[in-house]
């Protein structure tokens, strides 16, 4: 495996697709993973590019190819990182979201509450404030699966824990929770509250882009004006879209991808822990090697 090759792929894939060139951007995204599937399994740079080119294909519509991808990238991330860990966590919820894309809800509630479980029975106490937004999306994500699914009694369960964890929350976070909690509770009480699928239709797809543009750094296809750009509209867009940029860190790859050391001063006992060890040629320093991580 040549690790400047595969990131050049990567590279040219994320400017293809910012041109509009979605062909040749997944040619690219294809060819970065080839380059890591060079390299002895399991290792992180094939989770990562099996979850780039994941991702292409949910943005694209073809939700067939991405769910087989992403259940791939999800059982090298447990082979390397063990099955209650952050960044499975954050994995079964980009599954999850994808399923409810979709519109499986089944099986979005399956993987939402393999997530929950994660979050409620390992204590992540490095990152606090990451934690609790991710706790948090997870309990209300699978409330809203369960009204699709008719289980109403239970979604309402979900959102007064949810309620309950909010009010030990840090203040900082408690407005973001109630934004949160509001649009749930709102889709689960669609009688008085019409308005409510139109809000989380938006905020389901601003996730969906969310990951788009961290993993893949624009959006993969046309789309409606983002909540950017409409956050004007309405009271509701505007809580919606800051929703958003609150929970964007959730979305994103664990921060073991930020602190990795895959420069050659990385000893095999360290890296070999999580199946990092760098191929040979790899040279450049830890701060260039950091580039191609979002």
């Amino acid at each position: 495996m040549s690790y400047p090759v595969m990131i050049q792929h990567e590279k040219d894939g994320r400017q293809k697709l910012k041109e509009g060139h979605v062909a040749e951007a997944e040619s690219c995204f294809r060819a970065a993973l080839a380059e890591a599937e060079k390299y002895p399994l399991p290792n992180a740079y094939m989770a990562r590019q099996i979850k780039n080119l994941a991702v292409f294909y949910c943005g694209y519509g073809d939700y067939e190819k991405a769910e087989s991808l992403l259940k791939r990238s999800l059982a090298i991330e447990r082979s390397l990182f063990g099955a209650e860990n952050l960044e499975i966590c954050k994995s079964l919820n980009h599954l999850g979201l994808l399923y409810q894309l979709c519109g499986n809800f089944v099986q979005a509630e399956t993987v939402y509450r393999q997530a929950l479980q994660i979050v409620e029975h390992t204590p992540f106490k490095r990152y606090p404030e990451i934690d609790s937004k991710l706790h948090d999306l997870s309990l209300h994500l699978l409330a809203i699966v369960c009204c699709n699914v008719g289980k109403q009694s239970e979604a309402e369960n979900l959102c007064e824990q949810a309620a309950a964890k909010r009010r030990d929350a840090d203040p900082r976070d408690r407005e973001t929770h109630m934004k949160l909690h509001d649009v749930a509770v709102r889709y689960c009480d669609l009688d008085t509250n019409p308005e409510a699928r139109e809000a989380y239709e938006w905020l389901l797809r601003g996730f969906a882009e969310n990951l788009q543009q961290t993993f893949l750094g624009s959006i993969v296809k046309g789309r409606p004006p983002s909540l950017a750009e409409r956050k004007q509209q309405e009271d509701l867009m505007q809580s919606i879209y800051e929703l958003l940029v609150e929970y964007d860190e959730v979305w994103r790859p664990a921060r073991i991808y930020h602190e990795e050391n895959l420069s050659v001063a990385t000893s095999a006992t360290e890296a070999g822990k999580i199946g990092l060890t760098p191929p040979i040629e790899v040279t450049e320093s830890k701060s260039e090697s950091k580039k191609w991580r979002p």
